[in-house]
C-alpha cells in the first residue's frame, strides 16, 4: 500500500545551451507493493524510447536507495 500521507516527490529542471537535466526523487514505501502481471515495464521502455530518440545523446542514472528513488536524465543538445 502506497503511504500517502508521508509520500514525496522532488523534481528539478536545468537547461543550458548544450544540455537539459532532469531529476527525480521519490519516496518508496515502507512495505513493496506487489506488480500485476502487466507491470513492470516502464523502465525497459523508457531505455528502448531514449535510445532511439537520443542515441549517444543521453543519460540515464537511476539509483534506487532504502527508502527512494532517484533519476537523473540527461539530454544532450549537440
Amino acid at each position: 500500500i502506497e503511504d500517502v500521507t508521508n509520500g514525496w516527490v522532488t523534481m528539478q529542471l536545468q537547461t543550458t545551451a548544450e544540455e537539459i537535466r532532469f531529476e527525480i526523487s521519490n519516496s518508496l514505501p515502507q512495505k513493496p507493493i506487489v506488480k500485476d502481471e502487466v507491470g513492470g515495464i516502464g523502465l525497459d521502455n523508457l531505455r528502448r524510447r531514449l535510445q532511439l530518440e537520443y542515441p549517444d545523446k543521453h543519460q540515464l542514472q537511476i539509483t534506487p536507495e532504502i527508502s527512494s528513488y532517484h533519476v537523473i536524465l540527461t539530454l544532450n543538445r549537440g
